[in-house]
Order: C-alpha cells, then structure tokens, then sequence
C-alpha cells in the first residue's frame, strides 16, 4: 500500500470521527447570561459628613444578556466587604425596600436596578473595598474611603 493511499484513509477515518463526535454530542443548555455592576455615589466621605444611611449610596444594576427570563436571585446575593461577609449588612440590605416582577423573572435584554442607603454601617474611617456576589455573578470590585472627622 503507497504512503500516499495510507495517509487518504487515515484523513478518512480522523474526518469520520469527528463528524461522529458531532451528531453524538448532546445539545448544550444555554448558561444564564448575566451582566452585573455595583457603584457607589461619591467615592470619598468624611465621618462627619454621614449622618443617615441616605449619605451614602449603594447602586445595584442586573442585565439579562440571555435569550430566556432568569431569576437574578437578587435577595440571596451578598456583599463582601474588605475580604468578609458582614452579616449585618447582608441580612438587611436586601431583604427591605420596593419590588418588581422583574425580581424574580428578568425578561432578555431587561435591566434591574437597586439603591441601598448604607450610611448608617460605615462611620468609621478606612478604606472599603466591596464585592457584589450572587449564584450566577461577581461584580468587579468597589473602593471608596471615609476620611476622619475634621
């Protein structure tokens, strides 16, 4: 047999393979799609300056990338605050203030946003770097600062 005849069969035989693997392959379900970013109102506060939570702001945004509704579970996500879980800050940011259906069935190409007064759980002076978890996301980090009182 020429080298030539063996090389056809064996380029037969990888193609037929792999047009195998194909028709085997089982459909794959599509992953949600989400996109989800945390921002904060002014990256800079001195102690003095917060006096309710209305002084300092958190903002949530949820996009649905996806084809299909998703639930962005946004009750079950939780903050990470300078590496930890406050407890404090997770059991009642998201548990209080108004709803939408959207909260629970985010439509394709919808958003859903959020605003949380956390002014009241950041008195004292440092430099805070907050994370925004959920099941199916991770925001990029948050930094901003409180300066002591002058």
């Amino acid at each position: 047999m020429s080298l030539k005849r063996i090389f056809f069969l064996m380029m037969l035989l990888i193609l037929g393979l792999s047009s195998l693997r194909l028709v085997c392959a089982k459909p794959r379900q599509e992953q949600p799609k989400i996109w989800a970013a945390i921002g904060v109102n002014k990256p800079l506060f001195r102690a003095g300056e917060i006096r309710e939570d209305k002084d300092l702001l958190l903002y949530f945004i949820v996009v649905n990338d996806g084809s299909s509704a998703i639930n962005p579970k946004f009750d079950s996500s939780k903050l990470v605050v300078n590496g930890s879980e406050p407890a404090d800050l997770n059991n009642g940011v998201f548990g209080s203030g108004l709803r939408s259906t959207y909260d629970s069935a985010l439509p394709p190409g919808k958003s859903l946003e959020h605003v949380y007064g956390i002014g009241e759980r950041f008195k004292k002076p440092g430099v805070y770097k907050i994370v925004w978890k959920g099941e199916e996301f991770e925001t990029l980090p948050i930094v901003f600062r409180i300066m002591p009182s002058e």
